[in-house]
Formats: C-alpha cells, sequence, structure tokens
C-alpha cells in the first residue's frame, strides 16, 4: 500500500479555489487551461490537479484505514505529462479513507475504468467517455462523482481544487 505523498515544499502558497457539487465551472476551466498549457511542471514531469471532497465526518476519519492521516479524501488528475501533452487515459490517484479498495466502491461510469495498481486505487478515463478532443466537463464530473461514491450520504460543504506544478513521479 502506497502512503499518502508528502506535501513538497512550497516556493509560492497554495492556493485552494472552492466550488460546489452543483457548479463545476471553476474546474472545468482549470483543467481546460492546464491542458491546454503544454506545461512540463517545475520539475518536468507534468502537472495535476488535486480535488478534495469536503471535509470527512468524524466517523468516515475515526473508521478511516491506518495512517490516513487526511480529513478530506482526494483524487490527483494527472493532465500533462513530462512532455506538456495531454491525452487519454487520463489517470487519477485516488487518496481516500478506503485506501486500495476505493475503487470497489465507486459506480462505473460509462468509458470509465479502475484499478488497484501496487497498492494504489487509480480511476483511468478512457477516450470513449470523452465527447470531444479533450473533455474536461466529462473529466471533473467523473472525478467528483467518484470521490462522492466514497461517502455514505451527499457530502456537505465546499469542494476545493489546485493546481500542482510541483509533482515528481517515480
Amino acid at each position: 500500500m502506497l502512503p499518502v505523498p508528502p506535501t513538497p515544499p512550497q516556493t509560492e502558497p497554495v492556493h485552494w479555489t472552492t466550488f460546489t457539487r452543483g457548479d463545476l465551472g471553476a474546474l472545468i476551466e482549470a483543467l481546460q487551461h492546464t491542458a491546454a498549457s503544454g506545461d512540463t511542471g517545475s520539475y518536468g514531469y507534468g502537472i495535476e490537479v488535486i480535488v478534495e471532497s469536503p471535509t470527512l465526518g468524524r466517523w468516515d476519519r475515526l473508521l478511516a484505514r491506518p495512517g490516513h492521516g487526511l480529513d478530506r479524501d482526494r483524487a490527483h488528475i494527472a493532465v500533462t505529462d513530462g512532455r506538456g501533452r495531454c491525452g487519454y487515459p487520463v489517470h487519477i490517484r485516488l487518496y481516500t479513507t478506503h485506501g486500495p479498495a476505493a475503487g470497489r466502491h465507486l459506480d462505473r461510469r460509462s468509458g470509465w475504468a479502475t484499478s488497484n495498481t501496487a497498492g494504489q486505487a487509480i480511476l483511468m478515463m478512457k477516450a470513449r467517455a470523452a465527447s470531444g478532443v479533450y473533455d474536461a466537463v466529462e473529466l471533473a464530473t467523473g472525478t467528483v462523482n467518484a470521490l462522492a461514491d466514497l461517502y455514505g450520504r451527499e457530502p456537505a460543504g465546499d469542494w476545493r481544487f489546485r493546481v500542482d506544478r510541483g509533482v515528481v513521479r517515480t
């Protein structure tokens, strides 16, 4: 089981953008802008958009797998690669209270797949799920819905996201 990655040292402050599940406009715009940027990130490994669910309830945190250590479930969307390209399949690493078994708790969307690779829950959006060249709407909707599926009830509170240029992939 892979540990939750530590937050790398930031040279600039981390800015989270909040949104509601009913209004994904800001997240969609960030995904489109990042995909079109051709940016390889600070270390040449690409750029990710990190999406976090609302704060987990007390019981969710108490029942979390040992060592979870987070108060929100999150998804890391690999938007660009080391060459600044975006394409399909889009890989989304899940860090959740369910650990590597998170994929078993997700409702299947057409054109999406789940995997447990080396102890890490992975969600993948394949090209057939997209309605265009780079479908940021489906990517945002599928990612947020996947995180919401892990709750026992409808998540209450603000969702948030940020663009991470300091990605290091091994």
